[in-house]
């Protein structure tokens, strides 16, 4: 009998045996579960967890909130920078060398200094408008 779950994936087993199964996409863990001899399973032992890419803030000039691998985080760019189109930069959190921790992409647009809201338009370096 099979099981799918977060909290793990377990393929074909024979009832009174346990299984290790694996992680979703984006959850890491190593889950043990026994199919009884009624084909009933147990309560998964160290299940799946979600992973998550750490919070950064001071990256790229920009303040980056905790992520969950396979969504798309807004980052906040810091006092004195900005985007090019004024916009919030994003990234994101995918997969990373090891499963228990996301690895955050590129951002879609840098934070630049001297831009930042009420300087659009100024080059960096340039006074106040008056």
């Amino acid at each position: 009998m099979a099981f799918n779950s977060v909290e793990g994936v377990f393929g074909e087993t024979r009832a009174g045996t346990q299984a290790a199964g694996t992680c979703l996409d984006g959850y890491h863990g190593s889950p043990t579960a026994t199919c009884s001899d009624d084909g009933e399973w147990s309560s998964v032992s160290s299940p799946c967890e979600q992973t998550f890419c750490a919070a950064l803030q001071n990256n790229s000039f920009a303040a980056w909130p905790e992520t969950k691998v396979g969504s798309t985080a807004a980052g906040e760019c810091l006092p004195g920078y900005a985007t090019l189109s004024g916009e919030v930069p994003h990234r994101q959190c995918t997969v990373g060398e090891f499963a228990d921790v996301g690895e955050w992409a590129a951002p879609t647009e840098a934070c630049i200094p001297g831009t930042s809201p009420g300087q659009q338009g100024r080059a960096v370096g340039e006074g106040p408008r008056r």
